[in-house]
């Protein structure tokens, strides 16, 4: 199956989808801070921070977001902190230039963010079932 990146203006590329962490290696070795990649497959896309080293943020938008804008998840990766909607410094990250900011208690283990890679893979019409998501 063939997965659309997308992380820096006229940075897109097609690849298979067992070359996806191998790319993601290459833009964080590029990136002197943590980077915001899109996947994209059948209409559906996550968003994956990488870069950092205490883990990755996921966003999940099924197929026809861009219709309805509804249906949008983020990772949950401390829910304590997120039902108490606890302060921390945000985790940072950039897309096409544009900072953007996660709450800590989105961040992720890097092992569930490849398992959730490999979920969107090869079922991208639903949320990856090995992370915890909320909506946005």
């Amino acid at each position: 199956m063939s997965v659309l990146l997308t992380w820096r203006e006229g940075e897109r590329r097609s690849v298979d989808a067992k070359a996806i962490n191998a790319v993601l290696a290459e833009v964080v070795a590029a990136s002197s801070s943590p980077v915001i990649v899109v996947l994209e497959i059948d209409g559906a896309a996550m968003h994956v921070v990488v870069g950092d080293a205490k883990g990755t943020a996921l966003g999940y938008f099924p197929p026809g977001y861009e219709a309805t804008g509804t249906g949008s998840l983020h990772s949950v990766g401390d829910r304590e902190a997120a039902s108490a909607d606890r302060w921390e410094p945000p985790l940072t990250a950039y897309y096409l230039g544009n900072h953007t900011e996660f709450p800590r208690w989105s961040v992720i283990r890097h092992e569930l963010g490849e398992r959730a890679i490999a979920q969107f893979c090869g079922r991208p019409t639903a949320p990856p079932e090995a992370v915890e998501w909320e909506r946005d």
